[in-house]
């Protein structure tokens, strides 16, 4: 039996205004349009980022509990991300990269380490959403935590 979950997000566009406004239980931000490159002094969020936050935040959230249903040794996972944006001849995002830094309290086979980097990336919901459209890549990095004392 399928469960279903809803989402509400609220926004509003005022005719003449270049910034906008959107709220949900846990977001409320200013949104504009245009490249950040284009206006540097803008404060609102643009739609590019808008999406990378969802990709990344997803792929952070689905990386963080895969390696703790999989008992990894973890003290913290570090996330950036980036998106290649293209106009030809509109703007679409054509790839997002996540590099994770995966801080390991202990040695766990790297091809383990990778292997589960990327399948959190195949099963993240906005990836999912996504494949198809945008290239999605993974370049994890991995550090041990070694206690001094």
């Amino acid at each position: 039996m399928k469960t279903f979950h809803r989402c509400v997000l609220n926004g509003s566009w005022s005719q003449g205004q270049v910034v906008g406004r959107i709220e949900s239980r846990h977001i409320s931000t200013d949104i504009g349009s245009g490249l950040r490159s284009t206006d540097e002094s803008s404060q609102a969020a643009t739609p590019e980022e808008l999406l990378l936050a969802a990709a990344s935040s997803c792929y952070l959230i689905t990386l963080g509990t895969l390696l703790e249903h999989r008992n990894i040794p973890f003290s913290r996972i570090e996330l950036e991300s980036s998106a290649q944006l293209v106009q030809d001849p509109v703007l679409r995002l054509d790839a997002i990269q996540h590099s994770p830094t995966i801080v390991l309290n202990g040695t766990i086979q790297e091809d383990v380490l990778v292997s589960l980097t990327e399948h959190a990336e195949h099963t993240c919901m906005v990836s999912s959403a996504l494949r198809g459209n945008v290239t999605v890549s993974v370049v994890p990095r991995f550090l041990v935590h070694t206690s001094e004392g």
